[in-house]
Order: structure tokens, then sequence, then C-alpha cells
């Protein structure tokens, strides 16, 4: 894991278990897939690797509509055939306002704790919030209180999509209509 590569595409593999984990290999059948990056739904297959009812978040401005519109088709497609329970927030704007500029990590973080349910949600909260009094103590109470103002304030921003057959009902008819004003 490369928790300073900002910006850049990186996957981790991370698994949880109460025994020692002594293998290497990468996982094939995620329960959580998470994309900070809106444009890779474009680029990449987001939901190849992810178990039927898993969970993607996705960072995104994107509401509803613009969801239903923007999003390829062949992962719309995966999201109802996998039933993804499939979740955005803005991580970006959140952090923007909370003064911690483009960077999301502790927010995407904790979206995870709160979705995946590994450990309590209590209990992975009070755990970040340790990590990041260690963390940024040079940096000063500053940035320590706004790092946890972001794990408070983060749970609120988190929507539920509900991706159903009538997205897709919705887009050939939208088409359609498209095609019969040309």
């Amino acid at each position: 894991y490369d928790s300073k590569k900002s910006g850049g595409l990186t996957t981790s593999h991370l698994r949880f278990s109460d025994e020692l984990i002594c293998s290497t290999y990468l996982i094939e059948h995620a329960d959580f897939i998470s994309c900070s990056t809106t444009a890779y739904v474009h680029k990449y297959e987001l939901l190849k690797e992810l178990k039927p009812k898993g969970i993607f978040l996705l960072n995104t401005r994107w509401d509803i509509d613009e969801l239903q519109s923007k999003l390829p088709q062949k992962l719309i497609d995966e999201l109802i055939k996998k039933e993804v329970r499939f979740y955005t927030i803005n991580a970006s704007e959140l952090a923007n306002q909370l003064g911690l500029g483009n960077k999301i990590n502790i927010i995407m973080e904790t979206v995870f704790f709160y979705l995946s349910e590994i450990i309590p949600f209590e209990l992975a909260s009070n755990q970040i919030k340790q990590m990041i009094k260690k963390t940024y103590q040079k940096s000063g109470i500053t940035t320590i209180e706004k790092n946890i103002m972001a794990i408070q304030e983060t749970i609120s921003q988190i929507n539920k999509i509900n991706v159903s057959q009538s997205w897709i009902e919705n887009r050939l008819k939208t088409r359609k209509r498209t095609e019969e004003s040309h």
C-alpha cells in the first residue's frame, strides 16, 4: 500500500483475518472495491474482481441523474448483475470544505470501515483518530482537528445508490428521443 501516491492508480489488496495471514497472493474475489477517481469508470474494469453483493464505493461529484447518464453501460450492467451495494461520496468536496485540499485518504478510509463492518465502526473510528494524532503531530493541532473533523463529517455524506433495470430503460428512452429529434 502506498499512501503517498496521490492522483495515480493504486491497487491495494487488503486482507483481514483473526488469524495470521502468511500468503502473498492477490485478491481475486473482493468484498469491497473503492474508486477515488471518477474518470476511472471509463478507463478500467472496476468491478471485474468484485464478488456478487459486494460493495462498490465511488468518489464522485455526480448526482443520481449524472450517474445514470454518465456511468458506462457495461458498469451499470455489472452493478445490476452482481447485485452490487453501490455507494458514492464526494470526498474531494468534503476535503476541500474542511481545508484538507485534495487529501481524501482519511475520508475514504472512514467510509471503508463504516461500510465494510470489518471491525465495529466505533473502534475503527477511534483507531483512525489515534493514527491521525500520531501521524500529524508535527503538522500541528489544526491539521489534526481538520482530519478528525473529516471522520465526523464523512458518514452523513455517504449516498446509497440503487441501480435497477429502470436505468437501462431510461437510457434507451433517452437514446430513442435523441435519434427521433435528429
